[in-house]
């Protein structure tokens, strides 16, 4: 188990070596005082590893090699390069190397910026079922009513908000998310980290489903509406293939692509198990570009702790703006048998079932599914967060990630059946978002009107 190995780390604090060229890589918090954190369990048994280098060293110091001289005893190296200067290579070893060994070895490699374990991710969903006819789970966050406050014909958003969709890649033509795709400056709809390209289209369903929670188009008379249906920008990142399966590299390689590329929203709609410094750090640095972060709790049905940390969840907690998401039934308002919870890692709820039926929404071959999970909550707290941030910059009011995260959660029901499992009992309700935001930003002191 990944998480057993990881009590027997051996903390290696090491300065980082600066690229050949004098320009400074990516400092990553963790790997500053941690260039190498691996079991010795998981390299003997040539398990695959994250190797996080700086790209303009690697393109420098081994343009013939491709790679091949990064460290020694690589069996194989993921040489696809990455638009990025700081990336995440999956990589494995043809040979047991031992922890010294391998220390050494990236100590003395000026482009390696650290290595760690690279464990599997898995989208947070199940229960494909046949197509349905309403979107149940909506007046169970109040949508309706949130809506006179977010698309109020005078007071409401104006300003769009970038939301990307780390997943299995999305269906950018689809007829419910076509006008509500981000577009780069070569007209693409983000990139595909798997097969590093820009094209991330999706082969599994999974991100297309997680996109139109969040913002399929509102009004059009097609299909379903997203939480935020007008003025979100989603941006496609494809980091799970077509199993619905990737590893932490790949997702480590998108949020920092969102992050770098504007994302002012994200959704990590996955889950991994035990702590790992790559991923640690990339939400970091994503957090501090003052991106809010939406995060599925897991589908075990377990309670998240220290001892059962399931990533990215379990880091919520220690950081402003990263939001753990649980699932509730939304007919019953009680908590999803399938959800994972705690009291203290698990900050807020949403739906993410329906009785027996999963969320309906878009999917891929332009149609649209019922799935069910926690991955199905978190796009809604991602698109409250848009909805937050799009209120926010129609009214010139400067924010931060955390303080998203704060109208969030202080405008939640607290559910006294939902406080064992959820952080003061709380579920997601957009009236009281809007109530919240519209009280605190668009009414003065004096009981008028501030200028929209």
């Amino acid at each position: 188990m990944i998480s057993m190995w990881f009590t027997f780390f051996l903390p290696i604090l090491i300065m980082l070596l600066p690229a050949p060229s004098g320009a400074r890589p990516l400092q990553f918090k963790s790997f500053a005082q941690k260039k190498v954190q691996f079991s010795q369990a998981a390299v003997t048994a040539s398990a695959p590893m994250l190797v996080l280098v700086d790209n303009e060293c690697l393109r420098s110091q081994l343009p013939a090699k491709n790679g091949a001289g990064l460290l020694p005893h690589l069996a194989t190296f993921h040489a696809v390069t990455l638009p990025m200067r700081v990336q995440a290579h999956s990589v494995s070893f043809n040979s047991a190397l031992n922890t010294a060994e391998l220390e050494g070895a990236a100590q003395a490699s000026p482009c390696v910026i650290g290595v760690a374990e690279n464990p599997r991710v898995q989208t947070a969903a199940f229960e494909r079922d046949p197509l349905a006819v309403n979107q149940i789970h909506l007046p169970a966050i109040n949508q309706a009513a949130g809506e006179g406050y977010f698309f109020h014909p005078i007071f409401g958003v104006r300003q769009p908000v970038v939301a990307a969709v780390v997943d299995s890649g999305v269906q950018a033509d689809h007829p419910d998310l076509r006008d509500r795709m981000w577009h780069g400056a070569n007209g693409e709809t983000g990139i595909d980290i798997v097969r590093a390209d820009s094209d991330p289209g999706d082969d599994f369903g999974h991100g297309t489903h997680v996109a139109g929670l969040l913002g399929a188009q509102r009004d059009n008379s097609v299909g379903v509406r997203g939480v935020m249906g007008d003025w979100v920008k989603l941006m496609a990142v494809k980091t799970q293939g077509s199993d619905g399966s990737g590893t932490v590299a790949d997702v480590v390689n998108g949020i920092l692509w969102a992050a770098d590329h504007g994302a002012e929203v994200m959704n990590l709609s996955l889950t991994s198990t035990g702590t790992n410094p790559a991923l640690a750090d990339a939400l970091d640095y994503a957090l501090a570009k003052n991106t809010v972060i939406a995060v599925a709790a897991g589908n075990d049905g377990a309670e998240v702790s220290n001892s059962n940390f399931v990533a990215p969840a379990a880091y919520a907690p220690n950081r402003r703006g990263l939001i753990s998401t649980g699932s509730i039934d939304a007919i019953t308002y009680l908590k999803s048998n399938f959800s994972n919870f705690s009291s203290s890692f698990i900050e807020i709820a949403a739906p993410g079932a329906a009785g027996r039926d999963g969320l309906l929404s878009t999917f891929m071959g332009s149609t649209y599914q019922k799935i069910a999970g926690t991955s199905m909550a978190s796009p809604q707290v991602a698109g409250a967060a848009a909805l937050a941030i799009g209120f926010c910059k129609t009214h010139g009011v400067t924010y931060t990630s955390a303080q998203i995260e704060d109208f969030i959660e202080d405008s939640a029901v607290q559910s006294a059946a939902l406080e064992k499992y959820f952080n003061q009992g709380r579920r997601l309700d957009l009236d009281r978002l809007g109530r919240l935001l519209f009280n605190s930003e668009v009414l003065d002191a004096t009981g008028g009107f501030d200028d929209p």
